[in-house]
């Protein structure tokens, strides 16, 4: 597997990828070195994947065994499981239905926010809250 992390959860995964074993990251980013200070170049982010990079990883990945038998190895530990997902699944929901207390099935399948009241679904505690921070540090 190559990876090639740009954005949010992409450098964990790249950096899981490299740990267990079963691929190689390349680093398709690097900062900007302009005169904008350093917090706003930070944002600003040149994409330059060199060739010969990208070439010697693949090559890397296509000819050396250990990584296929690295993913063949996490493949059969997660396909070993003692009973199959959709039958785990089938008795977790037969379990459910099948209380005697129809009120267990209600706990299960019923959202949290319906017992919100209208100030909280709103959040309008939270937004008096902060206004009241906001007034009395500009009043300070």
């Amino acid at each position: 597997m190559l990876a090639m992390p740009v954005f949010a959860e992409q450098n964990h995964n790249a950096r899981l990828v490299i740990e267990m074993g079963i691929g190689i990251a390349v680093n398709k980013a690097s900062k900007a070195k302009t005169i904008i200070p350093y917090l706003i170049s930070t944002i600003f982010i040149q994409y330059n994947v060199v060739a010969d990079e990208l070439h010697s990883s693949l090559t890397e990945l296509l000819n050396n065994v250990k990584y296929s038998e690295r993913v063949t190895k996490l493949q059969r530990i997660f396909l070993d499981r003692p009973i199959d997902e959709l039958d785990h699944g089938e008795f977790y929901i037969r379990r459910i239905m099948e209380k005697k207390d129809k009120r267990m099935g209600k706990f299960f399948f019923k959202r949290k926010g319906i017992q919100l009241n209208w100030i909280e679904h709103f959040y309008i505690n939270l937004s008096i809250a902060f206004f009241a921070f906001i007034l009395f540090i500009s009043f300070k």
